[in-house]
């Protein structure tokens, strides 16, 4: 269809459209996508476990959440230009912090 679009290559693949609205957002966009996927997690493990053992507990669910984004992170790392290493580590630190958070809380 179009392989340029404003002077920059995006016809070959999904990637090329992505580093693409990364480029235009002033690098918004992959922080977006992360933090929208990241609480789409969470609400979705929050009421997973609200519905299957009638308890909420957040902690699990910050870990599970934070172990979902670090792989998209992971996946958008990968790309170079969709999402800055500053957040990347970022995310690795919460990820940390939800681990600890699960080892030190009682059950």
């Amino acid at each position: 269809m179009y392989e340029y679009l404003n002077g920059t290559k995006v016809g070959s693949n999904l990637a090329e459209l992505l580093v693409y609205a990364n480029s235009v957002t002033n690098e918004l966009f992959g922080l977006v996508i992360t933090v929208a996927f990241f609480a789409v997690v969470l609400i979705a493990s929050l009421m997973f476990q609200l519905r299957l053992t009638g308890r909420i507990r957040p902690e699990t669910s910050l870990m599970a959440s934070s172990f979902a984004t670090l792989g998209w992170a992971t996946i958008l790392e990968m790309y170079s230009g969709i999402l800055s290493p500053v957040y990347f580590f970022f995310i690795i630190g919460i990820t940390i912090l939800s681990i600890l958070w699960v080892a030190l809380s009682s059950d």
